[in-house]
């Protein structure tokens, strides 16, 4: 399999890394960059690998 990269353990500090000053307007940007992340992903081969964080 091709998805043994650094680029798994990257994904899951990017949606879960913890945020100091966490708003509602923050969740709008995690959002955001939640959608990004996810199409960026998806190109990488990182969303077959890591598919148990979305669902």
């Amino acid at each position: 399999m091709t998805g043994l990269s650094p680029s798994p353990t990257r994904c899951k500090y990017m949606i879960f890394a913890p945020r100091s000053r966490h708003r509602v307007k923050n969740i709008l940007n995690d959002l955001e960059h939640f959608i990004k992340f996810m199409l960026h992903c998806v190109k990488k081969d990182c969303f077959a690998v890591n598919n148990k964080i979305f669902f």
